[in-house]
């Protein structure tokens, strides 16, 4: 992994310079990298507004710095990511003053006030649901499937999540099939 400070200065010109970046978390795959902006970091998380790789919004992802192994930015890839999501006039929320120590509450906050589906990633399982409420330890969610059906409540400890991901493709599926499940709309969890 890379080292703490200089982790922390790459993410912060990347934050502060509105650059795109990829950010390369499991030297197993190192294929397998999110590509998006910075919406916020600490020294302990950065939160990415991730964007897909045809650039189209795909939600918030909040990863641990000491996961990250690898930032690319300023690359062809990143340019033409960035290029895409403007030419298709994309964007992320402004998630509002989010203070150091405060990105994982309030990502969870933005999930609940929206009625938006989470994913929870440990390590070896995630489950992904509507935020039910949180604490600074613990946090419940109405678990739903991956055929957007309710499949209980869980309570998790916050040290054991790995990775926050909010309104990604994946989310946003579930969250259909949960609607078209429920024959609504709209959504009120």
């Amino acid at each position: 992994m890379l080292g703490g400070a200089f982790v922390l200065d790459v993410i912060r010109k990347c934050f502060e310079d509105g650059n795109v970046a990829s950010f390369f978390c499991n030297p197993d795959y190192t294929d397998l990298h999110l590509t998006g902006y910075v919406a916020k970091y600490s020294a302990d998380e950065v939160l990415i507004a991730h964007i897909s790789v045809h650039g189209y919004y795909d939600g918030f992802i909040l990863k641990p710095v000491k996961d990250i192994y690898r930032i690319d930015y300023a690359g062809n890839y990143e340019t033409k990511i960035d290029r895409l999501y403007k030419q298709r006039k994309q964007g992320h929320p402004n998630l509002g003053g989010i203070g150091d120590g405060e990105i994982m509450p309030s990502l969870f906050s933005y999930a609940k006030d929206n009625s938006l589906i989470i994913c929870l990633e440990f390590q070896d399982n995630l489950l992904r649901g509507f935020v039910n409420n949180y604490n600074d330890n613990t946090i419940c969610i109405n678990i739903i499937d991956d055929y957007g059906c309710d499949d209980g409540i869980s309570v998790i400890n916050l040290e054991d999540i790995l990775t926050v991901s909010v309104d990604t493709d994946d989310e946003q599926d579930a969250l259909l099939l949960y609607k078209a499940n429920i024959g609504v709309q709209g959504v009120q969890t």
